[in-house]
């Protein structure tokens, strides 16, 4: 088979060109008994998929493979060879040639949370904190960890809701369909009432009117409510745009006090790791704080780091700026007494974690009698409308 290398020779230069080899341990060792230095090998073939599947990158993979490389690290393997060891295994050419940038990153010096970021793999911002703690730190396997385990949970959170509102959006789907097949092929056997305004009651009218105009303007709606999808899709795949809508939530009732306690739980954690990883105070709080989406609470965190660094208590500064509820100022003070913060934190990370899932239960509950009312109202109003044209039929006279 052939491999595509990059390197550089004895003098200096960067080369790069094909080798061929049985493996791609044999082909590293060929290209090093020629005086080279590798900093970047990957089968040819390999390279080729791995362009055409740029970006197909699934999240099972990454966490399954991320996991793997945090049990390496934990077991004492080095991360050079942790990670070439992920190289050999069968996986998507995509996530093949990330593997291959965080080696070539690593043997050209960089740090390993630099070469992450700079793979383009789509993780999350708080595991590039969580690895650069286990740089400073020297417990990459336990940061990184710990980094798999609030993605998991995320993931796990996701996937409940996605199930919980399948039936939801399939109500309201089959709801619209029903309004317009009642518009397409019932209202218009009434439109000529519609000549005799005078005698309609106003909701029947409303209805046969409205009827009149989504059959006469059909296409438009069609090609318009598809426009709109596509743009909206294409507006919030942009992080700042979705941060941006997520703030603006926070404010609504229910859904707000959601967000709000994912935003905490996400940071307490991410703090608990770097404090118990005997990461430096400020340090962790600058770290954690590039963790959280949410523009209004970065801004306040970035108050809480000022103040914390100028010798104010974070539990006092974090109550102050409206971080945190009472029950977290209450644990995190008893942390900063008893010198246990990490564990308070983890805590109070699991206390919002816990509180934000029965929040979001609560919420789904909800949404699926809702719809049934929503959609029964508005088919149930439609319907009343024809009736009300039926019977006004007999007082017309034609």
């Amino acid at each position: 088979m052939k491999f595509r290398y990059r390197a550089i020779d004895p003098n200096g230069k960067k080369v790069e060109g094909e080798a061929a080899a049985e493996s791609r341990k044999l082909a590293l060792s060929n290209l090093k008994q020629q005086g080279l230095r590798v900093t970047e090998l990957a089968q040819a073939n390999q390279a080729s998929k791995a362009t055409r599947a740029k970006g197909k990158i699934s999240r099972e993979e990454l966490l399954l493979a991320l996991s793997e490389l945090a049990t390496l690290l934990k077991s004492g393997v080095p991360l050079k060879d942790a990670i070439d060891s992920l190289i050999g295994g069968e996986r998507a050419a995509a996530l093949q040639v990330a593997f291959e940038r965080w080696a070539s990153g690593l043997r050209q010096g960089e740090s390993f949370s630099g070469a992450l970021r700079d793979s383009g793999v789509p993780v999350p911002e708080y595991l590039i904190q969580l690895v650069r703690a286990g740089e400073l730190t020297g417990e990459m396997g336990s940061s990184l960890q710990t980094a798999v385990t609030q993605m998991e949970y995320e993931k796990q959170i996701a996937t409940e809701m996605k199930n919980a509102l399948v039936y939801p959006a399939i109500l309201c789907v089959s709801g619209v369909g029903a309004v317009l097949l009642v518009f397409t092929f019932v209202v218009p056997q009434f439109q000529n009432l519609l000549e005799h305004r005078d005698k309609l009651p106003a909701l029947a009218w409303a209805v046969l009117a409205s009827g009149k105009w989504v059959n006469s303007h059909m296409a438009w709606l069609v090609a318009g409510t598809i426009a709109i999808a596509l743009v909206l899709i294409r507006v919030f795949s942009l992080p700042a745009v979705r941060s941006r809508f997520m703030d603006g939530l926070q404010g609504v009732p229910v859904v707000g006090e959601m967000i709000v306690e994912a935003e905490t739980a996400r940071w307490a954690s991410i703090l608990a790791a770097l404090v118990g990883h005997r990461v430096a105070i400020l340090d962790s709080l600058d770290l954690a704080k590039n963790a959280v989406r949410l523009p209004s609470r970065r801004k306040r965190l970035s108050r809480v780091f000022g103040q914390v660094k100028s010798g104010i208590p974070l539990s006092e500064s974090l109550k102050e700026n409206d971080v945190i509820t009472n029950t977290g100022y209450n644990l995190l003070r008893a942390g900063e007494k008893s010198g246990d913060l990490a564990h308070l934190l983890r805590s109070l990370a699991e206390l919002h974690s816990e509180s934000g899932r029965n929040r979001m239960k609560r919420f789904l509950t909800l949404i699926e009698p809702l719809a049934i009312l929503l959609i029964g109202g508005v088919i149930g109003v439609i319907i009343m409308g024809v009736i009300l044209a039926i019977t006004s039929a007999n007082d017309i006279v034609f």
